[in-house]
Order: structure tokens, then sequence, then C-alpha cells
């Protein structure tokens, strides 16, 4: 099911980018962060990523598949956001773990993100992984690559994105059916959660 729904995504994403960008009254003023800032704070950017260890250190220890599938919803949402396409209750116990106003990423019609924004080129580069002024065609090759995802057939480690690495990771942990198997991409997590930090203390530097 969870499959299914992101190839529908992934469609649903294609069609909006075929359609170029919405016009100016589509898209509210709040929903746009300013160009190459940080929104709202480097504080919250941060604590956000302290959030986000403590999170993924969760999913590491973790001895038994409710955890470690509560672990890694934590973590997507928390870099999703909520107008991101993968935001929710994954693993359906009544709460949405890593519940926020914002995630790491833009959303899919670029919705205000804590990293954000086309002027800051370390960041555009080293964090968002390149443009993002089509964001749906964005979250479109990223929801592919996550369902391509085999052991052999590494789709994620080739998206260009440490922080949609993450993403992805953490929607394979959430996906396991072996606590071995989720703490297995929980360490790929906290690679990527490791290059996101250095990537963004550096461009900050």
């Amino acid at each position: 099911m969870a499959l299914k729904t992101r190839l529908l995504s992934a469609a649903a994403l294609l069609a909006l980018a075929a359609c170029g960008s919405q016009t100016d009254e589509d898209r509210s003023t709040k929903d746009q962060a300013p160009a190459g800032q940080l929104a709202p704070t480097g504080d919250a950017l941060a604590l956000r990523l302290d959030t986000l260890d403590a999170a993924v250190m969760k999913w590491q220890t973790a001895t038994d598949l409710v955890t470690a599938h509560a672990a890694a919803e934590e973590v997507r949402n928390l870099v999703v956001g909520p107008a991101g396409p993968i935001y929710d209750d994954a693993d359906r116990d009544g709460e949405v773990a890593g519940a926020s106003d914002e995630g790491l990423l833009p959303g899919t019609r670029g919705q205000v993100a804590l990293v954000a924004g086309e002027a800051d080129r370390c960041l555009l580069q080293n964090v968002l992984g390149g443009s993002w002024t089509d964001p749906g065609a964005r979250w479109a090759q990223a929801l592919i690559a996550f369902d391509s995802w085999r052991p052999g057939n590494d789709a994620i480690s080739s998206l260009p994105s440490p922080t949609m690495r993450l993403v992805g990771w953490a929607t394979l942990g959430l996906e396991s059916l072996r606590i071995d198997a989720s703490r297995d991409f929980a360490q790929q997590a906290a690679h990527e959660l490791q290059s996101v930090r250095r990537a963004i203390e550096g461009c900050a530097a």
C-alpha cells in the first residue's frame, strides 16, 4: 500500500511539474522561503538537527520494530515537513511522530522550509543537491528512487541531496519487516545526517 501510494504521488507530482510553475495568485507569500535564507532562524535549524540526531540514535538502538518504525517516522517527518508528499502517521499508531510546521526540504509547491532558496550556492549544492525551482519534479524523482531501491540497485544513494537521501533511508526503515534490516537503514540515515550537518556548518563558516 505504501509503494502504491508513493507511485501515485510521484505521478501526480510529475503531472504538476509538466504543467509548469504555479501563478503568483496560486502561491501565497507566507508559503515561500526567502531565497537563500535559513527560515525562520539559524537557531531553529540547529534545534532541528539536534532533534534529528536524537531520533536517529533512538532508531539505531531500537530493539523492536515498533520503536524502530516510530523513530524512522519521526526522522522522515522532521525532514519532509507537512507540505511534503510523505508526511504522515506512517506506522498507524495514531500519532504523527516528528510533527512540525516546516521541514528541512521545500514542499511540493516550494512551501517554506528550514533550508530553502536559490541564492546561497553553498546550501543549494551541498544540502539541497541542486536547483529546487521545480520542487514537484524533485520530489517525484525522489519518490521514484525510493520505490526503485533494491539490494544491488541503490537508487537512493544516487540522489544528489543528502537531505533527500535521509528521507529515503527513513522510508525504507519504516517498511522493514525485520529489526536488523531497519537498523541497517538507520546506519545509512546516520551517515546522511552527518553529511547534512557538516554541509550546513561548512556553509555557515
